[in-house]
């Protein structure tokens, strides 16, 4: 997890990349099959659709249809229309200004990312992590400015400038706007 910014072609090329997590070439059946588990693609999809490069591209079946399993028959069709489209939203809404990673050779686990935002779209920025299947790391300190932030997707919490995962493998923060009493 810990070298996947440095990987593939959005690391080379990053403007003119145009980024996909599935498409109809690469489903199971078709000659470039290769299947990906629901909360894998979830996290991918966190990745091309809130990063600050590329040129993303959502699949329609990802989208409308869930998670393929075969021909005739998809899985968690809720799940992903709901996420799929939460990640769109955020993107149009919080995506903006510079992009960072933050990662912790103690914990290669776990990949944080930050957008800082900027002063053209009121609220902006965002931070979300994502973790491997199956690993046990799940807290990543992110430095952040004085503004307080609140969980929007997934499962997760922050604490003292910690962000954790809380049984999940991506969650996603924005800038709270809502003042305290």
């Amino acid at each position: 997890m810990i070298d996947l910014p440095s990987r593939g072609l959005l690391a080379k090329s990053p403007k003119y990349t145009v980024t996909f997590v599935d498409n109809h070439d690469t489903i199971p059946t078709q000659q470039l099959e290769s299947y990906i588990l629901a909360n894998t693609k979830i996290q991918a999809y966190a990745f091309i659709l809130l990063h600050q490069n590329g040129i993303p591209c959502v699949f329609y079946r990802d989208l409308y249809q869930g998670n393929f399993v075969s021909p005739y028959q998809n899985d968690q069709k809720d799940y992903f229309y709901k996420n799929i489209s939460a990640l769109l939203e955020l993107r149009q809404t919080h995506a903006y200004g510079e992009g960072q990673f933050f990662m912790n050779n103690n914990k290669p686990g776990v990949l944080g990312y930050k957008r800082m935002g900027d002063s053209n779209h009121n609220g902006s920025g965002l931070i979300y992590l994502i973790r491997e299947p199956n690993n046990g790391d799940n807290g990543l300190n992110i430095p952040v400015d004085s503004r307080e932030w609140k969980l929007v997707l997934g499962n997760g919490s922050y604490k003292n400038g910690t962000f954790y995962l809380e049984n999940s493998n991506f969650a996603v923060w924005v800038p709270n706007l809502t003042k305290k009493k």
